[in-house]
């Protein structure tokens, strides 16, 4: 097929669009007229994906727009497409340029190998080898844990940032024709085009300009043909005044003032404003397709050269001097008024037309990935212009009364008909039958005035398209009848998508200025949200529209009532918000909810997701709703408002915003999420009634009362409007049982459970919750560089994404009730090319508890410092002093007796205080009761001994406590620990005290231990009982107790009591089969015996079990005498005996520290926590295996922060060279808190519950233990990889350099000179004790150093003393490290026993490291080493002795 203008046959797409279970609609814009043929098809396996049997076929014939633009969505109907599969297309062309397909030569290309690049994955970058040759769609899986779904909105060709639309591009190369990856759906979410803040320069590519005569030194420049002419699309005369300007009369960057005078509009940005049909459908092709696009554009000086005559008048200037020319020479000018409205013009076409370009690069992209993708349009205003249709006033006085305003929507609305419209819904445009009639009316009238406008086409257009004719006395706009409907449903197995019209379908029961509610009316409400029907609870439902229900709350509750009392006009469209109207918000939920059939109790129940865009940011809020009687739902539609309707429901709503359209303000939301100092802010708690008694509809009624300020007293609280909605908060106390409740929480970021892969994403840059893994990010996140000035949870895109993004949405969707929905927001760090998914936002959909329940504790929520009343002080409650007449209970110690009643809280500690001890019996108690099984005490039980009471029983799903570990006893938790005590519920783990003789328990001391000093006694030993059953690999019983799990005993500090504390009798050795991978189908890593026949057998493997036995055996040494007397070597050693707080497993790592080197100034008090490494390992499991992370401290409400990130790169202490974050408790979202800062908020983290958590999880837990492997061995490898001397080039180093992985000389390391067994284990047992003595920044003095690479690590001090002493003992170390002996190796062993003498805990350490294996006499140990071959039995002194494993560390330094 031949193209005789330059152009191929295809425009624009081809662009997937609806794909349900019997049809596939696909789009295209071709420059002929055509009869168009689908073909869908199964494909085959991969790598040959060979072209399988025909599903359908389909064929429609083009709409005519202009000589060269002819459109059609050609649709396959009767097919049968199976979930989950991936399938391929191809479309024939038959017409008057002759027929072809799409990799016929000049359809969509030169060529079939350019088509195929233009639509295809095949040769892509970041795809497999092995792709379909075909651009090819997946339809959403039966099963919705693996359904994926993107979607955004808002993207602005000129806007600021880069586009991240594109970004889906690679997302689909790289997950190849795997179905189980590939993107099911994208979903665009509203103003895919800007009709009213259009670039000038764009505006001048559409319509080009007039040829220009030479002037004076200025050459004569040639008409520039623009797009429209080019497709052959006329001007448009516009109906203005007697005779019709032509659009094209109206420059760019001058349109403005007849926008805002003729058209009525009321946008702020209107100097390009799209107006002609013509414009409208030029915008979408230039949106979607880079096949129209200019190699050159047009300049300012040529599309405006009466303003560039102005700025070029000499005005008695020299020559060479007049504004234009400095202006273009940057040299300083005084234009006139007139000349700086032109050069404001002239410089905002620069700033246009550079970001222009950018968007362009982008478009390849984009066409590719709509080739390959079903995809969903939802309209909002940007495609017609700004606050379209926002109030009665704009619809009358811009679609009523202006024929300007008029004509401009119809030329929009009928863009979106044709690029939008048709593909989502094709059935309403189908050649035949009723239901396409109006689509059909609509697509033959414009054809028939794109050709000759005429009236009858015109009032065709505007009654099939819906333009409003007026608006009733009721507020109603008045659509013609036979109007096209804009919303839909698809509805899949157990995957449903509903997308709203929230634009057309306006109501105003207010004034002619008020917004309009997005949906009020019940006929177009009830059609859109059912008409689809309604799935189970197995399936997941997906609403899409423009907006989110509640927005970000320091916007919605801060900016934008301000801004409305200054300015008249609330920010970030916020008419256009769901919460402009109580009745519209309430309304929609209502419906939503109550959709849903009512279960066997009679209640309905419905779990959504809610996606949103238009406020250029991306964001994440759980909507929790109950209600005794919606809003306007009653049981009989007759009598909306009475009657009881039982409802239940919680709302996923993710926003994705913009694609392209941040600015200054987005980046600062993006920086301060949602205002922490106002915690308010992050959330919202609402009540509401209809208020619609007969007789007294709206007016105000009293909802309760609420305490004054001092809390002598209270006053009423009312509430009108119909509805009545009240936000709820502290100072409140109900006295009218609300009609429903909704609890609305905003959702900062969480990192992806790392067991839910995505195999098809480019690889991430970083995750913002850890901290920058090289320098290239460093400016980016400066404020996390340093851990102890970390920001906290807020900001860099943790709660607020104000970069332009793209929304990615995936489900955990098990039977019943722990339904979670997850986003990931991808988005570019500053300088980056490429996207990542860098914000995770997951929010809980279990129902949980009715929200209409009142709180059992007085109805408030308990919290800590909250208090009883005393003499001196009144009840505190929720946070607010109560005044007596509220307060019937001490609902504090009522709280603190439930809980001692329940085994969380000994009964002789209630206090009244909601301190510490009870923040924390809270959280165990929040803990445990999320758990499948659970004690119980029946009211028989007579045993004397607590624990022999108690019995184990199974938790039904929906009697689990389901919200976060809080510490705050709020409606949830209250009704969980009633429902307990109603059972008889009691904590499943008990912790007995026990006096002992040797090894054996003799008489029972304390039935139910919790607090760490509760036992001090020195014949004491405590134990676990889990009444549920004693977990498998929980460690040897003591005799003659076979429930009793060993813990350990209290351990006095020798010099400081203070830092006495708990310590677990360790049980369970440091043996390879622990700590090794599992070979395949093996239940246990090698053994010692194992790694030695590997080792003889030779090969890949015996080189790997070379490795593995010289890194255990390093790694066993330092964990036998990182303790005095060589008695570590346990996997289960945890001591809180000491200001480290918490020594965690067998290689000690620390809750606190370790520090950097101490100072000689006189001790101070301080009791702050520094970052420890035992946090830092918990991020490393959090990241990388969430059940260990779980099991360590995830299940009890731990996590750490900062997060891994993509290496943990970012947690390198920059001084140590060590691992190190801090311990975080979650809060009522369930995320992560600030973490820990202070030595004393540890403390709870050493409780007997807590080292029964950490027992367990180090005995039992696989990867637990295996993640020791990883996460020591990263330790080892950062120590030798840390330069020896100043990284500074102009720094004479003390150590030759050597060769480098690269071939290239590079400074030398740590692992350059140590390298046998026996040393590296000698500097890692050393680095146990005194980090700080290892690795430290450059010296501050130092003048030969430049002081940017002082806070570079290196070699400390006490190292370069070893090497000082070392060159005393003999060997001459002036040559490179890598022609070093094994005499220099022996006598850096020598020296660094010689430095180290001084110290007496670390001389005494290193000393028997040595000489590993001399195990003292009666050691426990039963590592077999005489399995090992002679060589083998010591730590290697030779040197390049040391085989350390790299294999599967996360970060490795070449």
């Amino acid at each position: 097929m031949t193209a005789p203008t330059g152009l191929p046959l295809v425009l624009c797409g081809p662009i997937v669009r609806r794909v349900d279970p019997t049809s596939v609609t696909v789009f295209v814009a071709l420059r002929a007229e055509s009869t168009v043929s689908l073909t869908v098809f199964g494909l085959g396996p991969a790598p040959g994906y060979a072209r399988g049997a025909t599903v359908g076929t389909g064929s429609r014939a083009t709409v005519r727009l202009a000589d060269r633009l002819h459109v059609v969505a050609v649709t396959v109907t009767g097919a049968v497409l199976q979930a989950g599969t991936l399938y391929g297309y191809d479309l024939a062309f038959t017409g008057t340029a002759g027929a072809g397909s799409l990799f016929d030569a000049g359809v969509v290309a030169a060529d079939a190998v350019a088509a195929r690049a233009a639509l295809t994955y095949q040769g892509h970058p970041q795809a497999p080898s092995a792709v379909p040759a075909v651009p090819t769609f997946v339809t959403p899986p039966a099963d919705p844990n693996q359904l994926r779904i993107f979607h955004g909105s808002c993207r602005k060709p000129h806007g600021e940032g880069q586009d991240a639309f594109p970004a889906l591009d690679p997302i689909i190369a790289a997950a190849g024709g795997d179905p189980t990856v590939r993107p099911h759906q994208l979903v665009l979410g509203g103003d895919q085009i800007y009709a009213d803040d259009v670039a000038d320069p764009l505006l001048a590519i559409i319509h080009g300009h007039d040829a220009l005569p030479a002037a004076g030194t200025e050459p004569a420049v040639p008409a520039y043909e623009g797009v429209a002419a080019r497709l052959g699309l006329a001007p448009e005369p516009m109906p203005v005044g007697g005779t019709p300007p032509a659009d094209r009369t109206y420059l760019p960057g001058k349109r403005a003032t007849a926008i805002a005078r003729d058209a009525k509009f009321t946008s702020g940005a209107a100097d390009s404003h799209l107006m002609s049909l013509r414009e409208y459908l030029c915008m979408y092709l230039l949106a979607w397709s880079d096949v129209l696009w200019p190699s050159s554009w047009p300049t300012f000086e040529h599309v405006l050269p009466a303003d560039t005559r102005i700025l070029r008048d000499p005005q008695d200037r020299r020559p060479g001097e007049s504004v234009y020319d400095l202006m273009r020479a940057g040299r300083a000018y005084s234009p006139s008024a007139q000349q700086k409205e032109i050069i404001g013009r002239w410089e905002r076409w620069q700033r246009q037309a550079l970001a222009l370009h950018g968007f362009r690069t982008g478009l390849a992209a984009v066409r590719r990935q709509l080739a390959n993708v079903a995809t969903y349009m939802v309209p909002d205003d940007h495609e017609v212009t700004d606050d379209w249709n926002m109030t009665r006033s704009w619809v009358t006085d811009a679609v009523v009364g202006s024929p300007l305003g008029r004509r401009i929507i119809r030329n929009a609305m009928a863009a979106y008909v044709v690029f939008q419209g048709w593909g989502n819904t094709p059935e309403r445009f189908a050649a035949t039958g009723d239901a396409g009639e109006p689509g059909r009316a609509a697509l033959t009238a414009l054809a028939g005035w794109s050709a000759a406008p005429n009236d009858a086409d015109d009032l065709t257009l505007r009654t099939r398209l819906g333009l409003p004719t007026g608006i009733s006395d009721s507020g109603r706009l008045q659509r013609p009848a036979g109007a096209l409907t804009y919303h839909y449903t698809v509805t899949w197995p157990r995957y449903q998508l509903i997308a709203l019209d929230t634009r057309t379908w306006r109501q105003y029961p207010a004034g002619a200025g008020h917004p309009g509610g997005l949906l009020l009316d019940d006929h177009p409400l009830d059609e859109m949200l059912t008409g689809g029907g309604v799935l189970g609870d197995d399936a997941v439902t997906v609403v899409a529209q423009p907006v989110a229900l509640f927005g970000v709350p320091v916007l919605e509750q801060l900016a934008q009532p301000v801004a409305n009392a200054t300015a008249g006009r609330y920010l970030a469209d916020a008419e256009d918000a769901w919460v402009a109207s109580d009745a519209a918000v309430h309304k929609i939920m209502a419906r939503l909810f109550a959709a849903a059939p009512p279960g066997p109790d009679g209640v309905r129940r419905r779990r959504l997701v809610l996606l949103g865009g238009d406020i250029h940011f991306g964001s994440a809020e759980r909507i929790r709703y109950s209600a005794m009687l919606p809003y306007a739902c009653g049981p009989d539609p007759a009598t909306p408002y009475q009657g009881v309707n039982r409802t239940e429901g919680v709302i996923a709503g993710f926003v994705s915003s913009a694609f392209r359209n941040e600015d200054g303000l987005t980046r600062i939301l993006h920086d301060v999420g949602y205002v922490p100092l106002l915690d308010v802010t992050g959330r919202i708690d609402l009540v509401g009634w209809a208020n619609e008694l007969p007789g007294r509809e709206g007016q105000r009624m009293q909802a309760g009362v609420q305490v004054t300020a001092g809390a002598d007293d209270t006053t009423g609280w009312w509430v009108s409007g119909r509805p009545a909605v009240s936000d709820l908060d502290a100072l409140k106390v109900l006295g009218r049982q609300p009609e429903w409740n909704v609890y609305v929480q905003f959702l900062r970021h969480d990192e992806a459970d790392p067991q839910v892969r995505r195999d098809g994403v480019p690889e991430p840059v970083v995750d913002p919750a850890g901290l920058p893994r090289d320098q290239a990010l460093a400016q980016y996140l400066t404020a996390a560089r340093n851990l102890d000035h970390y920001k906290g949870s807020w900001g860099n895109g943790k709660e607020i994404v104000g970069r332009n993004n793209l929304g990615e949405i995936t489900f955990d969707w098990p039977a019943g009730e722990c339904k979670t929905a997850t986003q990931r927001l991808w988005w570019h760090l500053p300088g980056e090319n490429r996207a990542a998914a860098l914000t995770t936002y997951t929010v809980d959909l279990s129902l949980g508890c009715s929200l209409t329940t009142a709180p059992p504790y007085g109805g408030f929520v308990l919290r800590p410092d909250d208090r009883d009343a005393t003499a001196t002080a009144k009840a505190r409650y929720d946070g607010v002093e109560r005044p007596a007449e509220l307060v019937t209970e001490r609902w504090v110690s009522r709280l603190q007796h439930d809980l001692a009643e329940l085994g969380f809280r000994a009964p002789d500690e209630t206090d009244g205080e909601y301190g510490l001890r009870t923040y924390w019996a809270v959280r165990e108690f929040q803990a445990y009761a999320r758990q499948d099984r659970t004690a119980v005490e029946p009211a028989d039980a007579t045993a004397t001994r607590w624990s022999d009471r108690l019995q184990p029983v199974d938790v039904p799903q929906d009697e689990r406590y389901l919200g976060p570990v809080s510490g705050v006893a709020d409606l949830a938790t209250q009704v969980a620990v009633r429902h307990w005590l109603k059972k008889r519920w009691r904590c499943p783990v008990v912790v007995e005290s026990w006096q002992v003789s040797g090894d054996s328990p003799q008489r029972l001391d304390q039935p139910n231990v919790w607090l760490f000093d509760e036992v001090t006694a020195a014949d004491r030993r405590l134990y676990s009982r889990v009444i549920t059953g004693r977990p498998a690999g929980a460690g040897t019983a003591p005799p003659g107790h076979p429930e009793l799990i060993r813990l350990g005993a209290y351990r006095d500090h020798p010099t400081d009591p203070q830092w006495g504390g708990p310590v677990l009798d360790p049980g369970a050795e440091l043996l390879p089969e622990a700590i090794l991978p599992r070979p395949q189908d093996h239940a246990t890593g090698p053994t010692l015996a194992e790694l030695t026949a590997a080792i003889a057998a030779g090969g890949d493997a015996g080189t790997r079990a070379a490795r593995r036995l010289s890194t255990f055996k390093v790694l066993r040494a330092v964990a036998e005498n990182r303790v005095p007397d060589a008695a570590g070597g346990w996997l289960d050693a945890v001591a809180a005996d000491d200001p480290a707080v918490i020594r965690f497993g067998p290689f000690g790592w620390r809750a606190h520290g370790p520090q950097t080197a101490p100072t000689t100034l006189p001790p101070a008090l301080d009791i702050g926590a520094e970052p420890g490494e035992m946090w830092a390992y918990l991020a490393f499991l959090r990241a990388t295996d969430r059940d260990a992370y779980d099991a360590l401290g995830g299940l009890g409400g731990i996590n750490a922060v900062p997060g891994w990130g993509r290496d943990g790169g970012g947690l390198l202490h920059p001084e140590l060279r060590v691992l190190r974050a801090r311990p975080a408790e979650t809060d009522s979202t369930g995320a992560a808190r600030q973490g820990i800062g202070t030595t004393l908020e540890l403390l709870g983290l050493r409780s007997w519950h807590w080292m029964h958590r950490y027992a367990l999880a180090l005995r039992g837990h696989d990867g637990v233990r295996r993640g020791l492997w990883t996460f020591a061995r990263q330790r080892l490898h950062d120590l030798l990889a840390a330069d020896w001397d100043s990284p500074d080039p102009a720094a004479t180093p003390t150590v030759p350099p050597v060769t480098g992985a690269d071939g290239r000389p590079r400074r030398a390391r740590i692992g350059d000179l140590f390298t046998s067994e026996r040393s590296v284990a000698l500097l890692a047992c050393w680095q146990q004790y005194r980090a700080h003595q290892l690795v430290a920044v450059g010296p501050p003095a130092s003048v030969a150093e430049k002081p940017e690479f002082r806070t570079r690590p290196r070699a400390a001090g006490e190292l370069h003393t070893v090497l000082a002493r070392a060159r005393t003992l003999g060997p001459d170390f002036n040559a490179a490290p890598t022609g070093w002996t094994d005499q220099h190796e022996l006598a850096l062993v020598t020296a660094i026993g010689q430095v180290v003498a001084a110290d007496a805990p670390v001389a005494a350490a290193l000393a028997r490291l040595v000489g590993w294996p001399a195990w003292p006499a009666g050691h426990r140990y039963t590592l077999p080493v005489a399995a090992l071959t002679e060589a083998e039995r010591t730590l290697a002194p030779a040197r390049a002795s040391l085989r350390l494993d790299l294999s599967e560390l996360p970060r490795v330094t070449a």
